[in-house]
């Protein structure tokens, strides 16, 4: 190739875990026994359902809105949580910021899920796999979360990005 690649980049970064092994197993092992692939396929089918999802569409906009609307549907009932579209400038669709707030010592932490919830074209971009799917297991994670009834030390912020698709607006 007219670009040869270094030896030393192709070797894997090391970290050092040592100390950080997982330790949370006992909670999380009963939360992805409850994955539930049909919702999972309910929300690809519905966002794939949109015209498209593009940053500066009516439908991309639309779409926005009824994901904020799933997690507030998960959410209800609990204070702790909230789900809000976040509005941009230059652009009509808005990104969507579900919080479950943090009540430990390290509350004022943010930890982000999330994954773009924009296609790349207008007219017939329903967009399932790209990323109709990242969407919908960020969602599928919040409602497994939120139905465990844990509460974070950390705040947790799941997000749906806008703009992504057209160089990360």
């Amino acid at each position: 190739t007219d670009y040869p690649i270094s030896k030393t980049a192709l070797r894997p970064a090391t970290l050092d875990l040592y100390g950080r092994e997982p330790k949370e197993q006992a909670r999380v092992e009963p939360m992805l026994a409850k994955v539930d692939e049909g919702n999972l396929l309910a929300v690809v089918t519905r966002l794939s359902a949109f015209k498209d999802r593009k940053y500066n569409t009516k439908s991309g906009v639309e779409a926005a809105t009824w994901i904020r609307d799933q997690y507030r549907e998960i959410a209800k009932g609990r204070s702790d949580i909230q789900a809000e579209l976040f509005a941009h400038k230059g652009f009509i669709q808005p990104s969507v910021i579900a919080e479950i707030k943090g009540n430990g010592p390290q509350k004022n932490e943010i930890v982000v899920i999330g994954g773009h919830l924009d296609s790349i074209a207008s007219g017939a971009a329903p967009g399932a796999d790209d990323n109709a799917s990242g969407t919908a297991t960020t969602l599928e994670a919040f409602r497994l979360i939120v139905e465990s009834g844990y509460r974070p030390n950390r705040t947790l912020q799941f997000m749906g990005y806008a703009g992504e698709e057209v160089g990360l607006l």
